[in-house]
């Protein structure tokens, strides 16, 4: 039988401590959780499994419920506050940007910028375009002989 393994008591115990103070920050009232979502940055859906217990939050998204909602969780005499959850390092993601091609293309020193052809048709072309926002980083991994590429 596949599936996830049942949740440890510790588990237990933060969900149901997670539940008791997101309903005491959100409440109950018609479109509180729309507002706690759009608040937080965390969809409606999970919020709901928060507070039905039916999900745990990665640690992350704790530390974010905790810090937008200024809850605190005292779980067996432990107290995680949003002071105790430090960010972790941000989530790389490709952003789509409302730029015009033109305008992004201009603004961007060159040797950051990297365009591919994907698809050529007769009335348009594909593009690929990449900026590297964090030359810096991979410069100073190459000078220390790295032989791993940092993305």
């Amino acid at each position: 039988m596949g599936g996830r393994k049942r949740c440890s008591e510790n588990e237990l115990r933060l969900r149901a401590a997670l539940a008791i103070a997101l309903r005491r920050a959100i409440g109950e009232s018609r479109g509180s959780l729309s507002r706690a979502a759009e608040h937080t940055g965390i969809c409606k859906q999970s919020i709901s499994l928060y507070l039905n217990q039916k999900a745990t939050p990665t640690p992350e998204t704790l530390r974010v419920l905790c810090s937008a909602l200024k809850i605190s969780l005292k779980i067996e005499g432990a107290v995680i506050s949003p002071d105790d959850l430090r960010p972790s390092e941000p989530i790389r993601r490709n952003v789509q940007l409302p730029l015009a091609l033109q305008d992004a293309i201009s603004s961007v020193q060159s040797e950051r910028l990297q365009v591919h052809v994907l698809k050529r048709r007769a009335s348009s072309i594909d593009l690929k375009v990449t900026i590297d926002f964090d030359q810096q980083r991979r410069k100073s991994v190459r000078k220390t002989g790295s032989i791993a590429s940092v993305a």
